[in-house]
């Protein structure tokens, strides 16, 4: 699973459009989960963004399990040339 974040727009713009690209099957499953809560995945990323500024910190707590995860399905970011 690849993870690529690409920034469109300017500073001086006031909206940004990220693409993110991942797994089809995680688009889909995350679709699925989402639709149940009536979000789309648009939605989610936005309410997720906007939870992190709220709290300050991510919305969920980093246990010894998902940090074990994340050492084993390591999370790639940025441009992969």
């Amino acid at each position: 699973m690849g993870c690529l974040w690409q920034k469109k727009g300017n500073d001086m713009s006031q909206m940004v459009e990220l693409a993110l690209e991942v797994d089809t099957d995680l688009e889909k499953q995350t679709e699925a989960i989402f639709a149940e809560y009536g979000l789309t995945l648009e939605e989610a990323a936005i309410l997720f963004f906007n939870e992190v500024i709220r709290l300050k910190r991510l919305p969920f707590e980093l246990d010894d399990d998902l940090l074990e995860y994340v050492r084993t399905h390591p999370i790639s970011g940025g441009n992969q040339e």
